[in-house]
C-alpha cells in the first residue's frame, strides 16, 4: 500500500513540475493580451502547479480505485497494465460509481479547504483548474454531493460538495474566474494544464 501510494504522490508531483516546465516555454510565445496576462506572472504559474498537484485528489475513492482494478489497499493512477476492455467494463459495473461520475469533480472537494490558507494562490482560479482538467465541469457537473461522495465521507467534505455542487458555488465559481482571467485566459490555463498531465502519462513518469 506504501509503495503504491509514494508511487501515486510521484506522478503529482511529476505533473506539478511539468506544468511550470510547459508554461515556460510557451508563454513566450503568446500574442497581445494573452501575452500580457501570463508572460512572467508568476502567480499563474504556481495556480497551475497547486492545481497539478491537486487535479486527482479524488482518484482515492475507493470505488474509482475498484473501476481501475486496484488490489487491497492499493492506489492506482490509472488501470493496470495489461487491463482488457471487457474486464474495464466489469471493473466499473462493479465499482459503484454512478454513470458519469468525474475524479476531477471529486478532487475539487479534496482540495477546497486546504486552498483557502494564508498566501495561498488565487483558489478560484486553483479549484477551476481542477475541476476542469479533463474537460469536464465548465457548464456543471452531473451529480450532487449525494452522487459524488459516498456516505461515510466527513461532515466537512458533506458540506463543502453541497456548498460548490449543490448550491451554486461551482456555477459562481466558473463565471468569476472568466470574468477575472477571460474566456481565452482560462482555456489557454486549462490548455497547459491538460497538456503537462498527458506528457507525464507519456513519459511514465
Amino acid at each position: 500500500m506504501v509503495e503504491h501510494r509514494q508511487e501515486f504522490q510521484r506522478e503529482l508531483e511529476a505533473i506539478e513540475g511539468k506544468v511550470i516546465e510547459l508554461f515556460a516555454m510557451v508563454a513566450e510565445d503568446l500574442p497581445g493580451a494573452t501575452e500580457a496576462l501570463l508572460t512572467g506572472n508568476a502567480e499563474l504559474v504556481q495556480a497551475l502547479a497547486s492545481a497539478g498537484a491537486h487535479h486527482d485528489d479524488g482518484k482515492q475513492d475507493f470505488r474509482f480505485q475498484a473501476r481501475l482494478g486496484a488490489r487491497d489497499d492499493s492506489v492506482l493512477a490509472k488501470s493496470r497494465r495489461g487491463t482488457t476492455a471487457e474486464q474495464a467494463r466489469r471493473n466499473e459495473r462493479r465499482s459503484g460509481l454512478p454513470s458519469r461520475w468525474r475524479h476531477e469533480q471529486r478532487s475539487v472537494a479534496e482540495c477546497w479547504d486546504g486552498l483557502h490558507v494564508p498566501d495561498s494562490q488565487d483558489p478560484q482560479l486553483v479549484a477551476r483548474l481542477v475541476g476542469t482538467s479533463h474537460g469536464h465541469g465548465r457548464s456543471g457537473f452531473p451529480h450532487t454531493t449525494e452522487g459524488l461522495l459516498l456516505p461515510g465521507d466527513t461532515a466537512a467534505l458533506q458540506a463543502t460538495a453541497r456548498h460548490l455542487f449543490d448550491l451554486g458555488g461551482w456555477d459562481d465559481l466558473v463565471e468569476a474566474t472568466q470574468q477575472r482571467y477571460g474566456v481565452w485566459g482560462c482555456a489557454y490555463l486549462e490548455a497547459v494544464l491538460r497538456a503537462a498531465d498527458g506528457q507525464v502519462s507519456e513519459e511514465g513518469s
